[in-house]
């Protein structure tokens, strides 16, 4: 039974001393990006799923897409942001680039979508901009009355 005890603090400490936070890519933050451009249907099928194409503007090869912040505000509203993951001990390229990325969605309501797609924020008024993009669902043609 001790063996067994001494073996088990063993490998624990061995895991434990094996596994560094000192690694590059440990010193990182969370940053949001520009959406720059975003590709949606005219109008919505109710219960279908769409992907939607969204581009966004990477300000340096230091930034790397991890997610969409997307916050549901009522039934219809959403607001959505690209959110990166930035490195901060890398060298990087400071050269904009523009990236595309897909989000899936289902058409879970009947009525007119509102999407708010973040842009960034107002030099002059330091308030958040966004593209917004209303989006009617139509109800299935195929469904049977």
């Amino acid at each position: 039974m001790k063996k067994i005890k001494f073996l088990v603090v063993a490998l624990t400490s061995l895991v434990l001393t094996s596994c560094s936070l000192d690694d590059d890519e440990s010193n990182f933050h969370f940053e949001a990006m520009s959406i720059t451009e975003i590709d949606l249907p005219e109008s919505f099928v109710y219960g279908e799923k769409y992907e939607f194409k969204i581009t966004y503007e990477k300000p340096s090869s230091c930034y790397q897409f991890l997610t969409y912040d997307y916050v549901h505000s009522g039934n219809l509203e959403r607001t959505i942001t690209a959110v990166a993951s930035v490195y901060d001990d890398r060298s990087c390229t400071e050269q904009v680039s523009y990236e595309t990325t897909v989000l899936p969605f289902e058409v879970r309501y009947k009525g007119t979508y509102t999407f708010r797609f973040w842009t960034g924020i107002n030099d002059e008024t330091e308030e958040d901009e966004y593209i917004i993009v209303e989006v009617p669902v139509e109800e299935d043609s195929t469904a049977e009355l």
